[in-house]
């Protein structure tokens, strides 16, 4: 499994994580928060599955553009998978005809844009070779972390997410726990903030660590642009990787 943090800046590879998309196998996006700002639209036509966490705007702010730029290099819709809550929001308040073509008109065109999957949390499904097992997080809205398997192993990604549970109970069952890719938003010192918002800080991502309590291979990532040095520095006494963006992660079998 080759995984990529995509780059948030525009014509520089910088550290800045403001927006969330995982690319999976070059194939498969995981959140579409700066995947319509990606390469150019031939490439981003090679992605034909969307998996979204939650519909926080860093998270699918570019999914309009994305379906866009793609639509005529296609021949087949976008899978976009998506719990019922993500979906409606979609609808809501991302697809208005004030500023984007509603999804009633993109599900109409021929072929359609767009085919939405219902995402069941606790129901796994497969997209390709991957297993997605959809776990909810404890985040300020309706948020899923992914464990995603194939034959070399299983990679855990936890989206946003606060202190939370359920995640590693699931990431404990798993036989070969590759990674772990765990949101670290704020400095230690910003807790109120991480607590309000429901985020970690180095001090809560070591104890999110210490739930598992299994040797992994750690990642910290939704590191704040403008906290990014002070919460690598605090990280690095860890045993934990901060995520380069643009940098493509191998998970192939050991």
């Amino acid at each position: 499994m080759r995984i990529e943090y995509l780059t948030s800046t525009a014509g520089f590879h910088g550290r800045s994580m403001n927006l969330t998309t995982y690319l999976v196998n070059e194939t498969i996006a995981i959140d579409a928060g700066v995947l319509g700002l990606w390469s150019e639209p031939r490439q981003q036509a090679r992605v034909h599955d969307i998996i979204l966490t939650h519909s926080h705007l860093d998270h699918v702010g570019t999914l309009p553009m994305f379906l866009d730029n793609v639509f005529l290099y296609r021949h087949a819709p976008v899978r976009v998978h998506a719990t019922i809550q993500t979906q409606a929001s979609l609808d809501q308040y991302v697809f208005k005809k004030e500023t984007w073509a509603p999804l009633t008109t993109l599900l109409a065109t021929q072929p359609p844009m767009l085919e939405l999957v219902l995402i069941e949390p606790g129901t796994s499904f497969r997209v390709g070779n991957i297993n997605v097992e959809p776990v909810l997080v404890d985040h300020s809205i309706e948020c899923l972390g992914l464990l995603l398997t194939d034959e070399d192993g299983t990679v855990a990604i936890s989206s946003d997410t606060g202190p939370t549970e359920l995640f590693w109970k699931r990431c404990a069952a798993v036989d070969r726990l590759q990674a772990v890719y765990l949101e670290c938003s704020f400095p230690s010192q910003m807790h109120d903030l991480a607590m309000m918002t429901c985020h970690l800080t180095p001090t809560l991502f070591a104890r999110e660590m210490a739930k598992l309590d299994r040797t992994t291979r750690w990642f910290a990532m939704h590191l704040k642009p403008a906290v990014h040095r002070e919460v690598a520095q605090e990280l690095a006494s860890m045993n934990v990787e901060v995520v380069e963006p643009g940098h493509v992660y191998d998970f192939g079998g050991r």
